[in-house]
């Protein structure tokens, strides 16, 4: 999901293109998307440990 969005939203005129970011901006993006993807799958996974 977060390199299909540096993909499509350049198109749209929402984001700058990929390789107009440093790296450190892309490795601070990733790592918030891998953190609430985290997140979101332990509170899935802790939701329906509590509701089983």
């Amino acid at each position: 999901m977060c390199a299909s969005g540096y993909l499509v939203l350049p198109q749209a005129g929402i984001y700058k293109p990929i390789w107009d970011y440093d790296v450190r901006t892309l490795g601070e993006d990733l790592s918030a998307h891998l953190a609430y993807g985290m997140a979101t799958g332990a509170s899935f996974w802790l939701t329906s440990k509590l509701l089983s």
